[in-house]
């Protein structure tokens, strides 16, 4: 067999001779002009190598040889083996095309073609495919998705025994390249579950293998963008996203398989619902939904009710973005959870959420000054009523408190559930009739602390 090594050698290769009378080897060139190249005396030569220079790169050689006796008979030359030719060019972005001139001279035991290819950021070859001889591309190959830099390939046809094995010259070329030069928009941001965002962006309109999208974010009105993460699919949950406090805008790019990042595209931000108040009669404030390109048809505001669905409230233009004076006690909820609810103006009515946010009626405490415990069932216990106020609380400071004491400073009752009334009775006896001192605690979910002193008539 015959070989191209690194150093633009040629290599031919044969078993020695058995022959008793031997005289010497003789190798030829067999190109256009057949030439002698050398003679070789002893009989075990098997190796023969001319430097060819980079004449390798654009010519075919073949070599073959023929032996003598002593006696000046020549015997018939041996089938020429010629070097594999191995070329590259470069047509369409990112990929390098190879073509080589067969390796036919083993006949059905050339088991394979291993193509071999150093970038020019590499110190090494390596192995980057096996050809099938058999194949209808036998003598080509396409190294696809390659970046902006040189590449250097050779190629290895490998005998069935694995011992032969040819080598072709080595080829360098640098791929057509362009960097990403289009946008990728977001199309949908969204509070989902609200605890985090998911981000729903367009394709790249060109595909390249091993491209990714970097999600960016920033904070509302801002141009600090920040990296998120990078994707392979056109969707992501931004966990990190501090929904209750701030809203975001978020934008893509397009990176490529050599990490060459394109233009940012449109973006779009959540929207964040919040109020300066906590209870009572609450303003309810969102962010704009911003760029979707068809705009925003209306926002709807939703409130959940006992059931925990989410019930209409109102419609508002895409103006507006703030209703004032609402009354948390018209709603005749515990707490009043509302978020806002942007649609998109445009046939696929896509929709963005906002966070939830919840409310709470204004707290209020009423202490009764009088109770008559006779046992006609009117008005026999003495209990405190109130809205939206904490029980019994593990800090004592926030943790609901209601004592009662007689005119002689004795503690008669005590209690620090809110829902606990007093019978009148103090160690297993009615108490007297009278005034009583009564001290009561209490801390609102709205924030609003109460401290109570009055009096109390227990009247028979």
């Amino acid at each position: 067999f015959i070989t191209v090594n690194l150093d633009n050698t040629i290599t031919l290769n044969w078993i020695s001779s058995k022959a008793k009378n031997y005289y010497n080897y003789k190798v030829y060139d067999e190109n256009a002009t057949p030439s002698l190249q050398i003679e070789k005396y002893n009989i075990k030569d098997t190796v023969f190598s001319t430097f060819k220079g980079t004449a390798v790169n654009t010519n075919r050689f073949c070599l073959n040889i023929q032996i003598e006796d002593t006696c000046g008979h020549k015997g018939e030359k041996a089938e020429a083996h010629c070097t594999i030719l191995l070329a590259a060019k470069s047509v369409d972005k990112y990929h390098n095309e190879l073509s080589w001139l067969a390796y036919d001279y083993w006949g059905n035991q050339l088991h394979h073609y291993e193509v071999w290819r150093k970038a020019a950021d590499e110190t090494a070859y390596s192995k980057i495919a096996d050809i099938n001889p058999n194949s209808i591309k036998s003598q080509s190959y396409v190294d696809s998705f390659l970046c902006n830099k040189n590449y250097c390939y050779y190629l290895k046809a490998i005998h069935n025994n694995r011992k032969y094995i040819s080598q072709s010259n080595i080829v360098c070329q640098t791929p057509i390249y362009a960097a990403p030069d289009k946008t990728v928009s977001v199309e949908l941001v969204t509070v989902a579950n609200n605890d985090h965002i998911d981000v729903f962006w367009g394709m790249y309109p060109e595909y390249i293998r091993g491209g990714k999208y970097l999600l960016e974010k920033a904070p509302y009105g801002s141009n600090s963008f920040s990296q998120v993460g990078n994707y392979s699919s056109l969707f992501a949950s931004d966990y990190n996203a501090l929904i209750h406090k701030n809203s975001y805008a978020y934008r893509v790019r397009f990176v490529d398989h050599c990490g060459a990042k394109g233009n940012a595209g449109l973006a779009s931000n959540s929207i964040l619902l919040s109020s300066p108040q906590l209870s009572g009669l609450v303003d309810i404030n969102w962010t704009p939904y911003q760029f979707w390109y068809s705009g925003v048809r209306n926002y709807k505001l939703e409130y959940i009710n006992a059931t925990g669905s989410f019930i209409h409230y109102t419609t508002t233009t895409p103006l507006v973005v703030q209703l004032n004076a609402v009354d948390v006690s018209t709603f005749n909820l515990d707490s009043l959870c509302m978020r806002v609810k942007a649609t998109k103006d445009s046939i696929d009515n896509k929709e963005s959420y906002s966070n939830i946010n919840c409310f709470i009626d204004k707290s209020i405490l009423w202490v009764p000054t009088a109770f008559s415990p006779n046992g006609d069932n009117k008005n026999d216990v003495f209990k405190i009523f109130g809205r939206n106020l904490r029980g019994n609380d593990p800090d004592p400071a926030l943790s609901f408190r209601c004592q009662v004491y007689n005119r002689w400073g004795q503690k008669v009752f005590e209690s620090f559930d809110i829902k606990e009334a007093w019978d009148g009775n103090y160690e297993g006896s009615t108490v007297q009739t009278g005034l009583y001192i009564v001290k009561v605690f209490a801390v609102g979910y709205d924030g609003q602390s109460f401290r109570y002193n009055g009096t109390l008539s227990i009247q028979r």
